[in-house]
Formats: structure tokens, sequence, C-alpha cells
């Protein structure tokens, strides 16, 4: 929505270059409908626009972009993620979550909203063994429903929200599971895949926005 304002100090500043950054990938349906017009109008202006993704490139020419178009794709620390975590941190972690032998742990690290799908990875779990358990690290609008869904389906044992972990502590938590799972509805890039990636363990993806990039 700062486009607008970029817009309007653009017809202003014709001589000022315009540029567009897109770094988001969803409520497509919001930019696509009564408000198509006037979102249309900040790609016609724009001077040089830079994306995250091929999608988000597909869609600047789909709103009418007349200028270049230039991907260029976030990146995490690949070296924070991937290097060697301590044993001990591992086993007192595991210890903390009462990771047993045989257990296998989904994890997505991700904003608790429709976008993201973590209802379906709970929706999931009755249709898996009981020693797959998901650890779900994050927060958002829909923490509470979710909460609910895993209550009313038995899954109380199985599911761990962990709330907001900070980049500084999430590696471990990655290093301790074995798959990384996150089925976004949307996604502009999505760098926890990446941070998943670097950690070296299984990911588990739709291929949607973004996703397909990587």
């Amino acid at each position: 929505y700062a486009g607008f304002a970029g817009l309007l100090f653009k017809k202003i500043n014709k001589a000022i270059p315009f540029i567009l950054s897109i770094q988001e990938g969803d409520r497509f349906e919001i930019r696509e409908g009564i408000f198509n017009f006037f979102f249309k109008k900040i790609f016609e202006n724009a001077d040089r626009i830079q994306v995250i993704s091929s999608f988000l490139k597909d869609w600047s020419i789909k709103m009418n972009a007349k200028c270049p178009v230039t991907i260029i794709p976030n990146g995490v620390d690949y070296k924070h993620f991937s290097e060697h975590i301590s044993l001990d941190e591992e086993n007192e972690l595991k210890i903390k979550l009462n990771k047993k032998a045989d257990d296998v742990f989904l994890i997505t690290t991700s904003r608790l909203v429709i976008k993201n799908a973590v209802g379906d990875i709970i929706d999931s779990l009755k249709y898996l063994s009981d020693n797959i358990r998901l650890l779900i690290l994050g927060k958002g609008y829909q923490e509470e429903e979710l909460k609910r869904k895993v209550s009313e389906l038995g899954l109380t044992e199985r599911v761990s929200f962990l709330g907001f972990i900070p980049h500084s502590e999430m590696p471990v938590y990655l290093h301790i599971s074995d798959v990384f799972i996150r089925p976004s509805l949307s996604e502009g890039f999505g760098n926890s895949y990446i941070e998943a990636m670097a950690s070296g363990i299984p990911v588990i993806a739709t291929p949607v926005g973004g996703i397909v990039d990587f």
C-alpha cells in the first residue's frame, strides 16, 4: 500500500526515479479486485521494479509494469543455520521437548496466519502414527483457533506451540527435527524454507509463489 505514496510522489516529482520493491506474496485478491485499476497505476509509473521471486516478476508484468523488473531473491545466513550445534545443546532441547528415540519431529516456523496453512498440518496428524509430533514456532492471529483444533482432535500430546523463537536460537530446533513442513497457500519467496534447507533437514512445501524458485 505504500506504493500509493510512491505513485503520488512520482506524479509531483516526475524527474525523481520511483523504485518499487515487491516482497509479499499474499492477499492478491484485494489488489486484483475493485482496486485493480489503482494498483496497476503504481506499477505503470515505476521506473524500476525489484522483486524477490519469478512469481512476483510475472505478477508485476501482469500488473502492467512498463519498466525493467529485476529479481533479487532473499537470502539467509547459511553459516548460522548449517554449522554444527553442540550435542549437549541438542540433547538438552530433546529432553526439554521429551523427544523419545523413535519420535519423528515435524517442525514449522511461521506466522500463524491462514496463508501458512498450519491447520492443515495439524489435521494431517490424525492419519499419521502417534510417534510423529509437530513443533510450531511462531505467533499470529490464528494461534487460539489452532490450539482449539489441537484440543478437539485429541492431539495435545503431539503438538507443541513454542511461540516466538528468535533467529539466534532457531537452528537448534531445526537440527533436532526430522522434517520441515509448511503447506503455504501463497508465498512471495519463503525464507523459512531456505533456513530449513540450510539446516540440512528435508523440506515439504507446496508449489506456490516463490517457493518454486528454490
